[in-house]
């Protein structure tokens, strides 16, 4: 034990083995739960936004103000997106330019789409293959 060797098959290693395992998939699916949330904390700001203004596709976000049009475009978001303009304008024009884009939560499966995902499913658990997180881990 003193030059660091370990029997790999003694109970207090497993043990802490299995902990530090349990610990980090813990903290992978609190981050997907997170971004979760995240993704529908926008999905609920656009569809009130949609209610109280409109479509904005169809007004090309006239009656839109900065807050609704920044809410908007987070929601279009892409990584590969520059900063976020700051006054009214420019920001209905970057609404313009991405409003042709697939929104992050539509599938080709119509059963994954905008549409289907509402306050219901907000809470439903994130299915994932064990195997391959533990292979990860």
């Amino acid at each position: 034990m003193g030059n660091g060797i370990h029997l790999l098959n003694n109970p207090r290693l497993l043990e802490r083995i299995k902990l530090k395992q349990q610990e980090t998939f813990d903290c992978q699916v609190a981050l997907v739960h997170k971004r979760r949330r995240a993704v529908f904390a926008q999905i609920r700001k656009v569809t009130a936004n949609r209610e109280e203004k409109g479509h904005g596709e169809e007004n090309e976000f006239k009656n839109w103000d900065a807050r609704q049009c920044s809410d908007y475009l987070q929601y279009k978001k892409f990584d590969t997106d520059g900063a976020m303009p700051k006054n009214v304008g420019p920001l209905r024009a970057r609404c313009k330019e991405v409003m042709g884009r697939v929104s992050p939560t539509v599938s080709p499966h119509t059963s994954d789409d905008e549409a289907s995902m509402g306050k219901e499913n907000e809470n439903c658990v994130v299915q994932t293959d064990m195997r391959e997180l533990s292979e990860a881990i």
